[in-house]
C-alpha cells in the first residue's frame, strides 16, 4: 500500500460513576492509570503494531467529569520513524463508544471499526482515487482465514511460536514498547513537553512509575 502516511486511534469508550466506584479503580497506586493505561492500550499497541516504531509524543491528559485520581481523557500526537503522524484518543466519557483505527497510506486507507472485539469483516479497504487498483485489492479480497480477535488465537499463536522454537510476536520487547509509548504519554501531558523515544531513562521518575512524581 505504500508509505504508512497519517495514522488515527480513538478509543472512546463509556465507564460511569459506578464503574468507579470499585475501590482499585481510579487511583494512580492500583490502577496505575485511567483509560490511556486501562482502555486504550489494546488499540494503541496495535497500532504501534502496524505503524511501526514511534519516534516522538506531544500529548494532553485531564479529569474532566469523574471524581477520580487518574485522567479520564487523554490526547496525543505522535512521529513515527518512517516519517508519517498519528492521532491518538483515549476517553472514559463518550455515550458512543467506538474504538476506531484508521491508517492512511499512499495508495490505500485502511479502517478498523470496532468496539471490544473485531473479525475480518469489521476491517474496510478505500483505494486511492481512481480506484484501479486490482492487484491490491485481490490481495485484499484473497486474505487468510479469519480467527477474529480472541485470546483464544493470541493463545495459539503464541504456543505454535514455542513448538517451532521461535521468539513470540507478543515477547517482552514488544510489550515494553508499549508501555515506554504510553509511559511518555502521561509524560509529555504532566511536563507540558514533548517526549522522544528512549528518553525515559533511570533516574527519570517516569521509568520507575507511570504517574510520574504525581
Amino acid at each position: 500500500m505504500g508509505k504508512p502516511l497519517v495514522g488515527v486511534c480513538n478509543t472512546l469508550w463509556y465507564r460511569d460513576e459506578a464503574y468507579y466506584a470499585v475501590p482499585w479503580r481510579g487511583r494512580w497506586q492500583t490502577e496505575l492509570g485511567g483509560p490511556t493505561m486501562g482502555l486504550g492500550i489494546h488499540a494503541m499497541d496495535h497500532f504501534l503494531d502496524i505503524f511501526g516504531e514511534w519516534e516522538e509524543v506531544r500529548a494532553m491528559a485531564g479529569t474532566l467529569d469523574r471524581d477520580i485520581e487518574v485522567e479520564d481523557v487523554s490526547m496525543a500526537l505522535v512521529r513515527f520513524k518512517s516519517g508519517a503522524f498519528g492521532s491518538i484518543v483515549n476517553s472514559a466519557l463518550s455515550p458512543r463508544q467506538e474504538t476506531y483505527l484508521r491508517l492512511d497510506y499512499q495508495r490505500a486507507t485502511v479502517e478498523l471499526t470496532h468496539l471490544y472485539g473485531y473479525t475480518k469483516d469489521d476491517w474496510k479497504l478505500t483505494l486511492t482515487p481512481p480506484a484501479q487498483d486490482d492487484a491490491l485489492q485481490q490481495a485484499w479480497q484473497s486474505a487468510p482465514p479469519d480467527v477474529g480477535s480472541s485470546h483464544g488465537a493470541q493463545l495459539r499463536a503464541f504456543v505454535q511460536d514455542m513448538d517451532r522454537g521461535e521468539c513470540p510476536h507478543t515477547s517482552g520487547e514488544e510489550a515494553r514498547r508499549t508501555l515506554e509509548f504510553l509511559t511518555a504519554i502521561y509524560k509529555s501531558a504532566f511536563t507540558n513537553q514533548p517526549v522522544a523515544r528512549n528518553s525515559i531513562t533511570e533516574g527519570d521518575p517516569y521509568y520507575q512509575k507511570i504517574s510520574g512524581d504525581r
